[in-house]
């Protein structure tokens, strides 16, 4: 099944046009010492969601890792956005990053980090999941889009 890739552009966009761009002490978890945190900081201090390019976000592939539960909300439309691009792998990191982890501990950490999002948001992911699930299966070979979709549909 074929998407409106250019609908579901404006649906991410919609649904995350009045996120709120976090502070830069609050764009990745507290981790002083990982020098990868603090570029990743230093990166993306002062820029909003639209503001990035897709190369910004395929260079710092990892980022979604390093975002605090606020950085995170902000910075995922980014991913999703210039996953449209089929030169890079940002849908990679982005479903692994909206894959709910099968520990209990790391689960309870997980729906904690995602539970910042709203219902428009949620939507756009799980819309976005429908689409990487259905036109790019093929990019992955364990079903993580399907996955984590079942994490996602409201």
């Amino acid at each position: 099944m074929a998407h409106d890739v250019k609908a579901l552009k404006l649906q991410i966009e919609q649904a995350f046009a009045g996120s709120s761009r976090p502070a830069e002490s609050d764009i990745v978890y507290q981790n002083e010492g990982h020098q990868e945190a603090r570029e990743i900081r230093e990166a993306f201090s002062g820029k909003t969601w639209q503001q990035l390019d897709a190369k910004l976000a395929q260079y710092h592939h990892d980022a979604l890792s390093f975002f605090s539960p606020n950085g995170f909300v902000h910075y995922l439309p980014a991913w999703l956005h210039g996953s449209f691009d089929q030169s890079n792998d940002l849908a990679q990191y982005a479903v692994f990053a909206l894959n709910p982890p099968a520990d209990a501990k790391e689960r309870a950490r997980f729906e904690k980090k995602m539970a910042g999002f709203s219902a428009p948001q949620k939507k756009a992911i799980a819309s976005w999941l429908q689409y990487v699930q259905d036109d790019r299966k093929d990019e992955f070979g364990n079903g993580e889009p399907a996955a984590a979709l079942k994490f996602w549909k409201i």
